[in-house]
């Protein structure tokens, strides 16, 4: 009975470890054929991450191959925040190494816990990178990114602009170009292990496309030259701020742009104020003087007048509406050279006064005025060209002389190009061209002579830009003294001071705007505070270009060569 007993009990032993082995067997059949799949798939999740590859940015070059901003490779550090073990002590290492508190690092991770991908720190320091990897923490990982670093630093940073922790263009040509210079991003898969621990790399999911290149029109010592040039000017006169240009006549290539005050790009910027602006192309202003080359233009394009032609400026002023409009004193009888030679407000006054009002407007017009350039040039204004001149003769009187209008200093350039070139206008270009670029002829070749001969005795004796004639050079160019606007109408005590011209002025190469804004230590006519910064960066540019001497018997000439 007992041995009956037992076998059963045996039996029903036997019977229950085979049903148990039978359904581990049929188990294991179900998960490997039935849910390998799904199996698979979940292993592949907690092991497998997809990273970004970022790009490698295009490099921006001088029109010499000159690199003005490239990219360093640096490391981030990211974490897996489904893999993280915050109750490792090692954070708190990490923190210090990072400089940031313990706890706002773990509260960051755990509002992103259903995510697998969250920055802890962009662009980290060189030597950070191996301590780190040394802490062995868990779902912590490094990546290699690209950091922008520029060259010259502040010298060429209105131009440039900058990019963003992303590596995204933002401000200036970065923002311009941006789409050429990012390439395309790709990812790759990254094995980790249980400690989430990167262990190696599967493949690419998608290959990175590297940016292209840019080559610009500027050229390094031109921009070196002018930024110098104007830095000293705006620190000497205590300006508020100052812009300089220089274009090349014969197509249009912007050589140099330079602003102050300016800043450095390569170091960390939290707020963008009027430091950043390229005021060359984003700020406005009344040109004053400099613009009464255009109201000439359109007062020899009409035929009736020539530059022999006299005119009574006496007693030195004339009314308007009930407006004065005057001279410095009164020149009497002159011609048309002397009213440019002398700056003669009534001078121009009475003889636009005597044309058609639409003639004016549309001289501005074809100058590039009352639009934008073809810079494309991120933030660039158009300026305003004021349509009352049409039938009030007080508004017509006052743009004649360079008032109620506002253009670009970037405008002025491309207008005294106009000239330099025989009436023609070139697109402007922040890119060095690689082909021949079409001109459109917008003054007649004889006008554009006749005014480069007035704008050669406003640098000579007698005239008013004598400062910013250079030794061995002939300089056409035109000073100009702007009242600002105040509360209480044009201020006394406030002014932008300007010179605009061209060299060498029998064979021109390069226009140049020198722009100071708010001069305030005494001095403040565009004779005495910009046209001295014209002649420096003209000199240095006609070196520079390798530009032969052209009055070679001068007494400035004889001094040079001494």
């Amino acid at each position: 009975m007992n041995n009956q007993l037992f076998r059963f009990r045996m039996l029903i032993i036997i019977l229950c470890a085979m049903g148990a082995l039978s359904a581990v067997v049929y188990r294991l059949w179900d998960l490997q054929i039935n849910d390998r799949a799904f199996l698979q798939n979940q292993g592949y999740k907690r092991a497998v991450h997809t990273v970004p590859v970022i790009p490698f940015r295009g490099m921006i070059l001088d029109r010499h191959g000159q690199p003005l901003a490239i990219s360093t490779p640096v490391k981030s550090i990211w974490v897996d925040p489904t893999a993280v073990d915050l109750s490792q002590k090692e954070w708190t290492d990490l923190a210090i190494l990072l400089n940031r508190n313990v706890g706002l690092i773990k509260t960051k991770i755990k509002s992103k816990k259903d995510k697998r991908f969250l920055y802890v720190k962009r662009h980290l320091p060189p030597n950070l990178g191996n301590k780190i990897s040394r802490l062995k923490l868990k779902g912590v990982f490094l990546q290699t990114e690209y950091k922008r670093f520029y060259p010259t630093g502040e010298v060429f940073a209105h131009v440039l602009g900058m990019t963003s922790v992303d590596h995204k263009g933002i401000q200036g040509l970065e923002q311009l170009f941006n789409e050429k210079l990012s390439g395309k991003p790709g990812r790759y898969k990254v094995l980790s292990d249980r400690m989430g621990q990167k262990v190696g790399s599967l493949e690419y999911e998608k290959l990175p496309e590297n940016g292209e290149n840019i080559t610009l029109s500027l050229d390094s010592r031109i921009q070196y030259a002018t930024y110098k040039a104007l830095k000293e000017a705006v620190h000497f006169h205590q300006a508020k701020a100052g812009t300089a240009i220089v274009l090349d006549v014969n197509s249009g290539e912007i050589l140099a742009m330079a602003n102050q005050p300016s800043f450095n790009p390569n170091t960390k910027i939290d707020v963008v104020d009027s430091r950043f602006r390229n005021r060359a192309v984003t700020d406005t202003l009344e040109p004053g003087s400099v613009a009464k080359v255009v109201s000439m233009a359109n007062i020899l394009e009409s035929g009736k007048f020539n530059p022999e032609t006299h005119v009574d400026t006496g007693p030195g002023w004339m009314k308007i509406s009930g407006k004065v409009v005057r001279d410095v004193r009164n020149y009497g009888v002159i011609d048309l050279n002397t009213i440019m030679q002398k700056s003669s407000n009534v001078g121009i006054t009475k003889l636009v006064l005597s044309l058609p009002p639409e003639s004016l407007l549309e001289a501005f017009r074809k100058m590039g005025f009352g639009q934008k350039t073809d810079s494309l040039f991120p933030g660039e204004m158009g300026g305003y060209l004021n349509e009352k001149v049409l039938n009030r003769p007080l508004s017509l009187a006052t743009m004649a002389f360079g008032y109620g209008l506002t253009v670009t200093p970037l405008q002025i350039a491309q207008s005294y190009a106009i000239l330099a070139n025989h009436g023609k206008k070139y697109p402007i270009s922040f890119l060095k061209h690689s082909r021949d670029i079409q001109s459109e002829q917008v003054i007649s070749p004889s006008v554009a002579e006749a005014i480069n001969k007035m704008l050669q005795l406003s640098t000579q004796k007698g005239g008013t830009g004598t400062r910013a004639s250079i030794p061995g050079y002939v300089v056409a160019g035109k000073t100009g003294t702007v009242r600002k606007v105040s509360q209480q109408g044009y201020s006394d005590s406030q002014h932008v001071s300007v010179f605009a011209g061209f060299v060498p002025a029998n064979n021109p190469k390069v226009a140049i705007v020198v722009v100071v804004d708010d001069p305030s230590n005494g001095k403040y006519y565009g004779g005495d505070v910009a046209a001295p910064v014209f002649s420096k960066i003209a000199f240095s540019t006609m070196r520079i270009l390798n530009v032969p001497q052209e009055n070679y018997n001068s007494k400035e000439y004889i001094l040079v060569k001494k």
